[in-house]
């Protein structure tokens, strides 16, 4: 399935973000994965970083390349 995102439409905070919101907007990413990303935070407390999602297991660098304009950090796009 193919989105066109446009920043704030297909965002996700992987902050705060549920599940849910999490399979859908990020391309790559479906239930298990969004699950081991709300696990890695519920353990880690809050990403500070878009590099730390690589901690996730399932998460790569074509998951970060591809959704680097619309992942959030605590709210906010981040730049590295």
């Amino acid at each position: 399935r193919r989105h066109t995102r446009l920043q704030g439409d297909w965002s996700s905070d992987v902050c705060s973000s549920d599940l849910e919101r999490l399979a859908e907007n990020i391309v790559g990413v479906g239930p298990v994965i969004a699950n081991r990303i709300v696990a890695y935070r519920e353990q880690n407390g809050a990403f500070e970083s878009l590099d730390e999602l690589l901690e996730v297991p399932g998460v790569g660098e074509k998951v970060l390349e591809r959704n680097r304009e619309t992942i959030l950090i605590d709210g906010k796009a981040v730049e590295n």
